[in-house]
């Protein structure tokens, strides 16, 4: 895609404001997008203003009188002139993010062809954009536990021999997993529009689901996977092993990433206690700093 020129006057910065010393026009899908009612005429006089005047868009001069023609972009949160703004709709990142809003709002032409572009790239990183992402909306909660399992599962699954060879009724187990989106197996905070889309008609569940119910059955069956399970760091209980998509039975230690029983842990912390594997990796850097010490006063 050919990046529009616009006046240096007018330029956009990866941050949403105009300033100059840029040669594209260039946003984030999500950073530079605000949410605002609809202006009335003296705020699209002000909104002008502080564009100078100019169409956002082609840089055109508006005069003040023709102020109410100009059509805000809700993507841009800018004024386009009729010309760069033809009042076509569409969904806006922001507000699903902020809002799970879904409605579509008009938005200028470069807007749309943007948005278009980038429609199922997968650059939206909800907790970086709003921290209380999934306290927000509880329907989100259970997404992400099923992407943080997807994730695990895929960690034993791909490294996995056996289960390049294991069979399910919907296909090779392996090939399986390496068919869904990259970005699905990388982390559970990425999503593109698209995932948003399938979110909200139930789709995305039904996609990672099964995923998740034949990599649990592989995992628990295979001696090799069975062999990188995790042993609970508080008892010890070696016929009991862990692994980190258990969520209703694993506890994780948000310092070093230890697993041990939520029972275990429950009790540790009744005790103020701490997290043994943190205590040995910090008596570990202590000794490694007192023989760095005496190694270089040699």
């Amino acid at each position: 895609m050919v990046k529009p020129q616009v006046p240096k006057s007018l330029l956009l910065h990866e941050n949403g404001e105009f300033s100059a010393g840029s040669s594209t026009f260039y946003t984030s899908v999500v950073e530079s997008n605000h949410i605002n009612e609809e202006p009335s005429t003296s705020d699209l006089k002000q909104r002008l203003e502080l564009q100078n005047n100019m169409c956002a868009g082609c840089g055109m001069k508006i005069n003040k009188i023709y102020a109410r023609r100009m059509q805000l972009c809700n993507y841009y949160n800018k004024l386009f002139c009729q010309r760069c703004h033809q009042g076509v709709k569409m969904r806006i990142p922001a507000r699903i993010l902020h809002q799970w809003n879904f409605r579509e709002y008009p938005v200028s032409d470069i807007a749309r062809r943007f948005l278009l572009d980038n429609y199922s790239q997968p650059v939206i990183n909800a907790l970086a954009v709003e921290p209380n992402f999934y306290e927000k909306f509880k329907n989100l909660r259970h997404i992400r536990v099923l992407r943080l399992q997807l994730v695990h599962l895929w960690s034993f699954i791909r490294l996995c021999n056996i289960a390049k060879n294991t069979v399910t009724v919907q296909g090779n187990l392996q090939a399986m997993y390496s068919s869904v989106p990259k970005h699905l197996l990388d982390g559970p905070d990425l999503f593109s529009m698209v995932d948003f889309e399938d979110i909200r008609n139930g789709s995305f569940a039904r996609l990672i689901e099964p995923l998740i119910r034949y990599g649990k059955c592989h995992v628990n069956s295979c001696e090799v996977c069975q062999a990188k399970a995790f042993v609970c760091e508080l008892c010890d209980e070696r016929d009991d092993l862990l692994f980190p998509f258990q969520f209703n039975k694993v506890d994780r230690c948000a310092e070093c990433g230890s697993l041990s029983h939520v029972k275990c842990a429950a009790r540790r912390r009744k005790q103020s206690l701490p997290c043994p594997k943190c205590v040995r990796i910090a008596l570990n850097r202590s000794k490694i700093m007192e023989f760095g010490v005496s190694y270089s006063s040699l």
